[in-house]
């Protein structure tokens, strides 16, 4: 069984903006790791990223404990009771959501990139939508695991916007996969602001030094601000 050994976590508002949008969280007890990327603006876009992965977090660890709960949303067995039960999370989330912002003016409206992905044995569950992207570095190469849906061809430079989010549409449609750990495998979750500007062979040169996590995180926002980015940065790595 492939252990967690080790992760690091960072998220920072980036060398232009005043505000942050983008939230983490890692509990370690459920084994449950989010990251949001809010879309509004200051004031919006941070309050629906708090939103989604405060209830993605309270859905799941009610349902994932209790295998005997109804899923009121969706069930497939595609996938283990960690997988469906983030799934249901993220439909739960973007209930809310979308409840939300049918109370709001249209200019106050928000959405939110969510990527979650929850450690059951040797099996990780990811579910992603939207602007973010997750990578699984094993045996000195680089796997896309969740790719951004972004509203044009994602590119190094700019900034980039989402094509999907919770909240943007009322037709929900998610990224649900499920992998089996080994030992020695790097999972990284990033945020546009950071892939946005660098380039996946820049990102594996990157996971492949020696540096600490947390270094490699330091690393990565650096050479994402040396060129120019405007966002807010988000990166988990989870080391197995």
């Amino acid at each position: 069984m492939a252990k967690l050994k080790s992760y690091a976590l960072r998220t920072h508002q980036g060398p232009f903006l005043r505000a942050n949008e983008d939230r983490q969280i890692v509990d370690l007890s459920h084994q449950l790791y989010l990251m949001a990327d809010g879309l509004g603006g200051n004031g919006i876009g941070d309050y629906f990223a708090n939103l989604a992965t405060d209830s993605i977090q309270k859905f799941y660890t009610r349902l994932s404990s209790d295998p005997n709960a109804t899923r009121p949303f969706y069930f497939s067995d595609r996938f283990l009771l960690e997988g469906n039960a983030l799934i249901n999370a993220f439909y739960y989330a973007h209930d809310l959501i979308c409840q939300e912002n049918e109370r709001r003016a249209l200019a106050q409206r928000g959405a939110c990139s969510v990527i979650g992905m929850a450690g059951s044995e040797h099996y990780l569950s990811l579910v992603g939508i939207g602007n973010l992207a997750a990578y699984l570095w094993r045996g000195q190469k680089i796997h896309p695991l969740l790719l951004p849906e972004t509203a044009w061809p994602s590119a190094v430079g700019g900034m980039v916007l989402p094509s999907n989010a919770l909240g943007l549409y009322k037709d929900l449609q998610l990224q649900p996969q499920e992998i089996q750990l080994q030992d020695g495998d790097l999972i990284v979750a990033l945020s546009d602001g950071v892939y946005g500007q660098i380039l996946a062979e820049e990102i594996a040169t990157i996971l492949k030094s020696d540096y600490s996590l947390g270094k490699k995180i330091d690393w990565l926002f650096a050479l994402a601000n040396d060129r120019g980015n405007k966002d807010n940065q988000s990166t988990i790595m989870l080391q197995y």
